[in-house]
């Protein structure tokens, strides 16, 4: 069965305490279970949302304040966004949002962050506006979710993460830019005391591709 993988808040997982999740909530400093796209014969856009620690810092330790966030990323393949700046609207929560999106100083893309996550409804289909061109978000199908992706990693890591104390935790799904074969994985680290141990896995199929530290 293949299912759709939606943003939750961090009020959420709070009541979760029987899941993995809700378990190890409070050393999870980042969980991006949002995930959408569209491409164009103008550019590419990406949309990524979760839930984050606030401040978001890689230092091994998880804090208790987080917060929601929504990251767009655009990737030209035209003139249409050529210059320092695009302008992105949308509508995230039931708001409408006006964006500006910054160029990367070294690459060819843009970006823009807001401290909001979508709705429900908009998690199945976003339509959104770049430089007055209309398209369509649609999010990644996986049959894996983040609670599946954090138990295989605690269940293959486990004896190891015993040993610590202070841990937080990267759970994150994103786009397979490794392999030639494409899709989609999850990501989960743990960051201890200042080493990351990393395990990949398909969301396609839930299988451990790669282990590293």
């Amino acid at each position: 069965m293949v299912l759709l993988v939606f943003g939750v808040s961090a009020l959420y997982f709070t009541a979760c305490d029987n899941s993995v999740i809700g378990k190890y909530y409070h050393k999870i400093s980042d969980y991006r279970n949002v995930l959408m796209t569209a491409e164009t014969d103008d550019f590419i856009l990406e949309m990524i949302s979760g839930v984050r620690e606030n401040p978001f810092l890689s230092d091994g330790v998880c804090s208790a304040d987080k917060k929601e966030y929504t990251v767009f990323t655009l990737t030209p393949k035209s003139s249409l966004v050529s210059g320092d700046t695009a302008t992105l609207i949308c509508t995230l929560d039931g708001a409408e949002h006006t964006l500006t999106l910054a160029r990367h100083p070294f690459l060819s893309s843009y970006s823009v962050e807001v401290e909001v996550s979508p709705a429900e409804e908009e998690k199945t289909e976003l339509n959104v506006s770049v430089n007055d061109v209309s398209v369509t978000l649609a999010p990644c199908l996986s049959s894996v979710d983040g609670e599946y992706a954090l138990t295989s990693a605690l269940e293959r890591l486990g004896d190891k993460i015993k040993l610590w104390n202070d841990y937080e935790i990267h759970l994150r799904l994103s786009e397979n830019t490794i392999t030639l074969e494409g899709g989609w994985y999850w990501y989960v680290a743990f960051i201890h005391d200042g080493e990351t141990t990393s395990v990949l896995l398909s969301a396609e199929t839930g299988e451990i591709t790669a282990v590293r530290g």
